[in-house]
């Protein structure tokens, strides 16, 4: 029995090392802001895309902002968003925007605030926010 919980205490040691293992230049508890505005006609799933990986942040219902913070990663942050239920792009029933896209990235540092919008138009935008708001 002893046996048994030292390996599930170690396995989950483990994955919660090889989850912060991402380098980021600096302090673990650093965090950026990323606000995710979706005017699109359905909900999205948003990621925080560090590099060539991406963290999942949560879902964004049509006609729906939220906020996420979350840890800073390296340099450079772009938003990865994922239609929820779309349809192949190729049936042509559904809309014309990629099932998953990603934004241009942007220069974070600790405390930044980033505010992904994607329009009603399919148009993915990114702006740094200003302190405090």
């Amino acid at each position: 029995m002893h046996l048994r919980i030292f390996f599930v205490l170690a396995a989950l040691a483990s994955a919660g090392c090889a989850s912060t293992n991402q380098s980021d230049g600096g302090d673990a508890a650093s965090t950026v802001q990323l606000t995710v505005i979706n005017e699109y006609q359905g909900t999205v799933t948003a990621y925080a895309v560090w590099g060539s990986g991406r963290i999942r942040l949560g879902d964004v219902g049509q006609n729906r902002t939220r906020l996420f913070s979350t840890r800073r990663r390296s340099d450079r942050v772009a938003v990865g968003l994922e239609l929820i239920g779309a349809p192949p792009p190729a049936t042509g029933a559904g809309s014309a925007l990629s099932p998953y896209r990603v934004s241009e990235s942007i220069a974070v540092v600790e405390g930044d605030a980033v505010e992904f919008r994607l329009s009603a138009g399919n148009i993915l935008t990114v702006r740094r926010l200003e302190a405090g708001l």
